[in-house]
């Protein structure tokens, strides 16, 4: 196979597997050539059952089959440069979006071998940023009606994706102050040192719902008692997309039991 020695086997199978994307090898007619181990683990079949398939008529979402047939013949033919995304299904039924980056393989005598395609998995991202679309409107009513001060959706490493406060708190970040920043430039510099904004995420993911009555620094600087609620979201297979905060500074004595926690519909927030 043309593309098998194009590759030299035994050294790219090495680099595909210890790659964090998912990488495969298609010959012309789009069979599987070679399958990285992030690809395996995603589809949820091993590389000796996927080897030698055709990809689009095994993997890809029947209803998405006659534009990836497309897709693959424009890339193939030098037409289609850019990335393109497509969804695939895995051994257990489940759709997986992929952004999908692909390059042409050639002879040395400039015949088209094959296809080396870089894919990136999507699902998660889009049912967060998904959700987020769907509610923002629904999120900015809600703070108008209830105390909490402060409420943001961070991703699973703790990057705020979305941010809502309430438009009076003149101490309190914007949203296009803070969204893509870490969470954890809500701490002090003690707090961050030690570790703490991590331990907050672990406990959150570990058990659910991480609660606190302790400090939290504001835009300008200054150091605020706060009662802070950081709670882990997850879809209906138990996969974690990501964790709300709800914050109440402490200007009073607060009653726990009337504090909210939220999370966009579809989504489960773990007790």
């Amino acid at each position: 196979n043309n593309a098998l020695l194009l590759l030299q086997k035994s050294t790219e199978q090495q680099f595909l597997d210890i790659a964090h994307d998912m990488l495969m090898v298609l010959d012309v007619q789009g069979h599987v050539v070679m399958m990285g181990k992030s690809g395996c683990e995603l589809l949820g079949w091993s590389e000796e059952e996927i080897v030698g398939t055709h990809w689009i008529d095994r993997f890809v979402v029947p209803s998405y089959a006659t534009v990836a047939r497309t897709i693959f013949d424009q890339i193939l033919q030098g037409t289609l440069d850019d990335e393109y995304e497509y969804p695939v299904v895995s051994r257990g039924g489940e759709e997986r979006v992929i952004s999908w980056c692909s390059s042409v393989l050639r002879d040395e005598s400039g015949n088209a071998t094959g296809m080396v395609c870089s894919g990136e998995d999507l699902t998660m991202l889009r049912q967060i940023h998904g959700a987020l679309q769907r509610n923002e409107e629904r999120f900015h009513l809600m703070m108008e009606s209830v105390r909490e001060d402060e409420f943001f959706i961070m991703d699973n490493e703790g990057y705020i994706i979305s941010w809502i406060a309430r438009p009076e708190e003149e101490k309190s970040f914007r949203a296009q102050e803070i969204v893509g920043q870490h969470f954890s430039r809500l701490y002090s510099a003690d707090d961050f040192q030690s570790g703490k904004p991590m331990r907050i995420l672990e406990i959150a993911g570990n058990e659910g719902r991480f609660e606190e009555d302790g400090w939290r620094v504001r835009k300008d600087g200054t150091r605020m008692r706060a009662y802070v609620i950081v709670s882990a979201i997850r879809d209906d297979a138990r996969n974690l997309l990501g964790f709300s905060n709800v914050t109440r500074y402490l200007r009073e004595r607060v009653d726990v039991k009337e504090m909210s926690i939220y999370a966009p519909p579809g989504m489960v927030i773990t007790p």
